[in-house]
């Protein structure tokens, strides 16, 4: 079939209507409920894994929130750190990784509710926009730094793929067995008359 009308095929966005009331004004979700949810369902496992992959500060965190609510540790930079740790060795089958992210995911929305939530929605809305372009801008950095290293070592290569080539065309181009330079007047033993002249040099001077 033929595609449809260009015009149809556009994607579209709606201008965002007015965040209401019920949304600005009030917590969604139940606190205490959810600060029992760090002390639930921990296995040996999760503490070996936590030990293995983690930073210190989550590891320390998560276990103290099992005897004690506790939710300061997972900022911005840790939840950050965490979130590298489940891009690389999260198993999707795995029960004990499962329950690990959703504790961590716990913390960090407690965190994120009591230090910029309770102050207002436009001020947790500004601190999300402000930690998406942080992450946007390191990572920019972080791209144009390995392009620099990248050059570096590209240019290094070839400087010393230059040298080399010119130090072997010099050598080439040398008197053979001299490499380009003046060759040393030979000392040689022969017999002599005098006995305070036992050596002599090639052009015939007796020392």
């Amino acid at each position: 079939q033929p595609p449809p009308p260009r015009a149809v095929s556009l994607h579209r966005t709606a201008p965002a209507d007015p965040v209401p009331p019920a949304v600005t004004k009030k917590i969604g979700y139940d606190v205490e409920a959810s600060l029992e949810l760090l002390r639930e369902r921990w296995t040996p496992r999760q503490e070996a894994l936590l030990d293995e992959h983690f930073p210190e500060n989550v590891r320390e965190g998560l276990l103290a929130a099992r005897a004690w609510p506790k939710y300061g540790f997972m900022d911005e930079d840790a939840w950050l750190a965490v979130y590298k740790v489940f891009l690389g060795k999260f198993d999707v089958t795995d029960a004990d990784w499962k329950e690990l992210l959703f504790k961590c995911w716990v913390a960090r929305v407690l965190n994120y509710t009591m230090r910029h939530v309770m102050r207002g929605y436009e001020v947790a809305m500004q601190q999300l926009r402000g930690e998406v372009s942080r992450v946007q801008h390191n990572a920019a950095v972080k791209l144009i730094e390995d392009r620099r290293r990248a050059q570096r070592c590209e240019d290094e290569a070839e400087a010393r793929t230059a040298a080399g080539a010119a130090a072997r065309a010099e050598l080439n181009s040398a008197t053979p067995g001299t490499n380009g330079k003046p060759r040393p007047v030979g000392i040689a033993r022969r017999p002599s008359d005098s006995d305070l002249s036992l050596f002599s040099d090639t052009t015939g001077f007796s020392l």
